[in-house]
């Protein structure tokens, strides 16, 4: 309900990630139909809700669809679940059904393009 462009940013946090990154020129926050600012603001906020959930991605998509504070909620109501149980337990249907498909995408991606092995000495 109101996020645009291709990465679906609330036009209040585009306008916030303009103000506290020195990286996101501030025209961007104005411009989020342009693919090319929304996929460098996305990516900007994403990492933010990575760092804030010390890289746990269920946290990070949860946080990205409804907002950080929804998540720490969240998080506090079931402190105990695992992380399946935790996505299940996700109150607002769209972001639960947001994180599953995220997730589901990504397993796809990862099978279909597994990472290149790590050479050895």
């Amino acid at each position: 309900a109101g996020a645009t462009g291709v990465m679906q940013i609330m036009p209040a946090t585009g306008r916030w990630l303009a103000d506290v990154d020195a990286n996101i020129p501030a025209d961007y926050a104005g411009n989020l139909e342009s693919a090319r600012h929304s996929i460098r603001m996305g990516a900007f906020y994403l990492r933010r809700m990575l760092r804030r959930s010390d890289n746990n991605i269920i946290f990070a998509l949860a946080s990205y669809n409804a907002g950080p504070g929804n998540c720490d909620k969240w998080r506090k109501r079931f402190p105990n679940l695992g992380m399946e149980e935790f996505v299940e337990a996700i109150p607002f249907s769209e972001t639960r059904d947001y994180v599953k498909k995220v997730l589901g995408n990504y397993a796809a991606y990862y099978s279909l393009y597994p990472p290149p092995p790590i050479p050895g000495p």
